[in-house]
């Protein structure tokens, strides 16, 4: 029995050791411009927030085509937002392993609010959720690095 034990331990141990890691990403690999799409907002658990054009990047959020421009500057990842109704600055950017999350602060005819997003990285395509007014609504939103 102790034996078993032993061995089951060496197998356990060796799959760990050998695994892949997911692949961690480096502020220099996401620098570049990215095709940001975003879908209409889905209500939140309190019913609120409105829907806003839907598809690719339409209605109140998206204003058209937009563009994430990421660059690394002091070892930092910075980046903007840039639509047809003008750049939003991204702030709070952090990078942990493949996973990315910002921060913008959206003007609208109703005042101003921050949006969250927080994604997942996978190679050229970023994918993930946005979260604004308290959590009111979420919008999924995608990456794809554009080709230069």
């Amino acid at each position: 029995m102790r034996r078993l034990i032993l061995g089951i331990g060496a197998i356990i141990l060796s799959v760990m050791y050998f695994a892949e890691p997911a692949a961690a990403q480096e502020a220099g690999d996401l620098a570049g411009s990215w095709e940001f799409t975003i879908e209409a907002p889905q209500r939140g658990g309190d019913g609120g927030g409105r829907g806003g054009g839907g598809g690719r990047g339409g209605g109140r959020f998206g204003g058209g085509p937009q563009t994430l421009v990421l660059s690394v500057q002091d070892g930092a990842l910075q980046g903007t937002l840039e639509s047809e109704r003008g750049d939003s600055e991204l702030t709070n950017i952090m990078l942990e392993g493949n996973k990315i999350t910002f921060t913008i602060m959206r003007e609208t005819q109703r005042g101003s609010f921050e949006a969250t997003y927080t994604g997942e990285i996978d190679g050229d395509t970023m994918t993930g959720t946005m979260e604004a007014r308290g959590g009111r609504f979420t919008i999924n939103w995608k990456a794809t690095r554009k080709e230069t």
